[in-house]
Parts: C-alpha cells; sequence; structure tokens
C-alpha cells in the first residue's frame, strides 16, 4: 500500500508540473514552455499609382540624381561622367524631356543645382577662381553668376530659392569652418539686392538652411557641440518677424506656403509634419523631406530589407513605384501638382538615376 500511495503522489506532482506548463527533464534541465510566436509584419505599404520616369544625364554621362521641381515641371539637380555638373531638365507639351548643361563658375569644374522657383532661377553650389564653395545663381538670359558671400566670408552655397527671389543656404568664414545661416534676396533678372549672414543661432557647430516658402519663412538644422565631444543637432523654423524656434528633431528639410514642416526624427527613422499651433504628427516611415501646398509629402522609408521613395497624404504612407532595375529609391522634391523628383540607384554599383513620379 506505501508503494501504492507513493506512486499516485509521484502522478499528482507530475499533473501539477504539467498544469503549470514546466518541470524538469530526465537531463535535469528546466522544460520552459516555448515563447509566443511573433506578431505577423505589418502589411506592406500600398504602392502608389505613379508613372515612373528616367530623366537620362548629358551625352557621354553615366549618372544623375533631381534635387528640385517647379510648378511649371522644370527639374534641376546634376549629371555626372567623373565630375557633378549642374543640370536643368525641361518637358514639353509632348511629353519629350531634354537636358541642359549649366556650367560653373570660370575656372570651375563641378557644380551641382539645389532650387529652383516657378521664374526658372536655378541656385546651388559650384567651384571657381574664387575658390572650392561657392553659391551661385543661373537664369537662362545671363547664365550662371557668382551669388557672392557677406563680408568676412570666403565661401557657402545655395540650397532653395522662392519665387519672391529669395535665396537660403550656408556661408563659410573659412575652408574648414563651420556653416552659417545665409540669406540672400535677388531680383528677377538675378542680380543680388542683398546678402545677409545671420549667424549660427546658438550653433557651436554651424547651421545648414535647407527650404524657404512665399513668405520667407525657412527650416534647417542646427548643430551644437556636446560636453566631451561628438555633435548634437535640431530643426529650426525661423521668420523675419519671430526668429528662431527650435523644433525639437534632428532634421527640418521642407516647408510649405502654410508654414507646415517635414523632416526626420533618427530615433525612431519616422518622419514627420510640424506646425506651431499643433506640434508633432508623425509619419510611419522613414525621411519625409518635401511638402506640397496640398500637404502632401514624400520622401524615402527607411526599412531593413528596402529604401524606396514614398509619397504620404490623408495619413497613409504608399510606395512609389521602384524604377526598373533599381534596388533604392528617394522622394526628394514634389511641385504642387504632385509631381515627385529624386534618384534611384543599384546596390551591385551604386550608380544613381534621376527619375520623375508623375500621379496617373
Amino acid at each position: 500500500m506505501k508503494a501504492f500511495a507513493r506512486f499516485l503522489y509521484i502522478l499528482s506532482l507530475a499533473a501539477f508540473f504539467a498544469a503549470c506548463g514546466g518541470g524538469y527533464g530526465g537531463d535535469g534541465s528546466t522544460n520552459v514552455p516555448p515563447p509566443p510566436p511573433p506578431p505577423p509584419p505589418p502589411p506592406p505599404a500600398a504602392v502608389a499609382d505613379f508613372t515612373v520616369l528616367q530623366l537620362d544625364p548629358l551625352a557621354g554621362h553615366s549618372r544623375g540624381e533631381a534635387k528640385d521641381i517647379n510648378d511649371n515641371g522644370q527639374i534641376v539637380g546634376w549629371s555626372s561622367a567623373q565630375n557633378q555638373t549642374a543640370v536643368l531638365w525641361t518637358i514639353d507639351a509632348a511629353g519629350a524631356v531634354t537636358v541642359q548643361d549649366l556650367g560653373t563658375l570660370p575656372g570651375g569644374t563641378r557644380s551641382i543645382a539645389y532650387g529652383i522657383n516657378n521664374l526658372g532661377q536655378v541656385v546651388g553650389l559650384t567651384d571657381g577662381a574664387l575658390g572650392s564653395r561657392r553659391p551661385f545663381i543661373w537664369t537662362a538670359s545671363d547664365g550662371m553668376r557668382d551669388l557672392g558671400v557677406p563680408v568676412g566670408l570666403v565661401g557657402g552655397w545655395a540650397n532653395r530659392i522662392n519665387d519672391a527671389g529669395q535665396v537660403v543656404g550656408v556661408v563659410y568664414p573659412g575652408e574648414e569652418g563651420h556653416g552659417t545661416f545665409g540669406i540672400w534676396t535677388v531680383d528677377a533678372d538675378g542680380n543680388v539686392l542683398d546678402e545677409r549672414n545671420l549667424g549660427n543661432l546658438g550653433g557651436e557647430k554651424g547651421v545648414v538652411a535647407f527650404d524657404n516658402n512665399v513668405h520667407g519663412n525657412v527650416v534647417g538644422d542646427i548643430f551644437f557641440e556636446l560636453t566631451g565631444s561628438g555633435t548634437n543637432q535640431t530643426g529650426f523654423f525661423w521668420s523675419e518677424a519671430g526668429g528662431v524656434i527650435e523644433i525639437g528633431t534632428e532634421e527640418a528639410l521642407g516647408i510649405n506656403d502654410f508654414d507646415e514642416v517635414v523632416g526626420w526624427m533618427p530615433d525612431t527613422l519616422q518622419g514627420y509634419v510640424w506646425t506651431a499651433a499643433g506640434g508633432l504628427t508623425v509619419i510611419p516611415a522613414g525621411i519625409a523631406m518635401t511638402i506640397n501646398n496640398s500637404g502632401q509629402v514624400a520622401g524615402r522609408t527607411d526599412g531593413e530589407s528596402v529604401q524606396q521613395a514614398y509619397i504620404w497624404e490623408v495619413g497613409e504612407v504608399k510606395l512609389l513605384p521602384m524604377p526598373e532595375n533599381k534596388d533604392f529609391s528617394w522622394g526628394q522634391a514634389i511641385n504642387d501638382a504632385g509631381w515627385i523628383v529624386g534618384w534611384s540607384q543599384r546596390d551591385v554599383d551604386g550608380v544613381s538615376h534621376a527619375n520623375l513620379w508623375i500621379p496617373n
């Protein structure tokens, strides 16, 4: 009877451990229940209904990138064989695309066009006899000219120009110095009326002004020196009347005429839309580069497996079609018609090609 009772006791212990989901194996190891299965991955983003075109580089060149587009469908960027050359792509009524070499300043070997307004005025970066980093303006009537820099500075570049002729970018005190906030005013012929250095806005490591709107309000990044070593940064919004507002994100990259600002939060790999009144609205994708006056945002996703140009509108992210034979794409600028420009490239060789996405 004692043996039988001991047998029943052992059975009851076994049942207890089984009910608890654990016990001990014959080798003395703990039998831990298997972990729950991981949640299913989120469904892939839908693909937007766009047609994607490749913008060919100059004859004899093999690569290029598109940096900006105006509301007339004129596109600027660069084309390259070895050195980059600023270019202007124009699309006629029949849809034919032509590419124009915008050249360099005298003595220059390279140039990049970063911005174009609705008057067709182009701004960017070139080199030349006056230095390795010079801001330029280009017009159809007069070609490329040096914008100049404020007294005491030696160089810089221009990122954007609005329809009022306000140009924003970066100016430098020396070849190795930190950049500060440069702002120019030009007339309809591209003649410089005013140039100012607005300083570093409190950032010991410099400032970059990326974009402006029709009201002359500007967004960009301020770089701070961390205690010890390293750099921290914050996006900013600047207006002539109100001065600087630090947005608190690391990147402020684009602004529309309603003072809606877009950028990127690297810690979460997400984009955002910011307004002074409403604060941040998160875009569950990667870098938000640009926003038009309809509130459409374009940028690039930041997934581990694929980085792809996207459009965000009405709270939804949609991928832009990947150009043929490409592994990566980037949406850089959007106009008020919803046309998006940027570039794509192959993983195997890193060769980039300029692209235009047109909504169907």
